[in-house]
């Protein structure tokens, strides 16, 4: 059975339980998590393994200031989660491993379908408007997906939707329209693809945001490990 969530502290509370199958039944006024947490905000749910159906709604404001801790967004890490139909915009800002939707994919499974995010996400070290990283052989499926995030951090593996995907990782008819500056690795839409198989990571996918970095700076990719970007008739960029 699907537990609803209706509100911001219902939210919150898919902390307790990370293996629930749960649905937003409407859309999520998340404003005042700016003065949650001594001005922190809004704590992100931890390792999340069972299922959020958005039902095409929206969380609006959402407010994450942890600027000394990783693996931050509105999930810390995903491990074999279905996400859906969800819009979120946020202020989000981490260390390490910094996303709006999640911070980290580990493990196997890992599904995000037609889902959006906008706002701004701030760190100092690999950065994403949808997604920090993907880990090696993490299972990792996107689609029919967006950032419109404007995406600034210090340091490696930034990108405007997925600051790092690997070899396990599917991103198909996804793009990225937000702006990213960053130190090294910083992309569009991706910081670093490492694809260890020949096969691409990345299908129908765009990014059209300005980009900025000191190194390995790219208008999609910052840094590819063999050949992770799908044959198009268009071309490769």
């Amino acid at each position: 059975m699907l537990i609803e969530v209706s509100n911001v502290n219902e939210l919150q509370a898919m902390e307790n339980d990370l293996s629930e199958d749960y649905v937003l039944v409407n859309n999520i006024d998340a404003s005042d998590t700016e003065t949650w947490n001594d001005g922190a905000g809004f704590e992100p749910i931890g390792t999340f393994i069972g299922t959020l159906l958005g039902l095409s709604h929206s969380i609006h404001d959402l407010y994450i200031d942890r600027s000394d801790s990783d693996d931050i967004g509105l999930f810390s890490v995903i491990d074999g989660a279905r996400i859906e139909s969800i819009h979120i915009s946020a202020e989000i800002t981490g260390r390490f491993n910094v996303g709006i939707l999640a911070g980290r994919a580990i493990a196997f499974s890992n599904y995000i379908m037609s889902c959006s995010t906008s706002g701004s996400v701030t760190a100092t070290g690999g950065a994403g408007g949808l997604l920090g990283e993907s880990i090696n052989d993490s299972a990792l499926y996107i689609a029919f997906s967006s950032s419109s995030a404007t995406i600034s951090s210090t340091g490696v593996l930034v990108g405007g939707f997925i600051g790092k995907a690997s070899n396990e990782a599917r991103i198909i008819n996804c793009y990225a329209n937000g702006d990213v500056s960053g130190g090294e690795e910083v992309g569009g839409f991706c910081g670093r693809s490492h694809s260890q198989f020949p096969r691409p990571l990345f299908h129908n996918c765009y990014a059209i945001g300005h980009v900025s970095g000191n190194s390995d700076v790219g208008g999609f990719l910052g840094k590819e490990f063999a050949d992770s970007i799908a044959p198009s008739p268009f071309g490769k960029s």
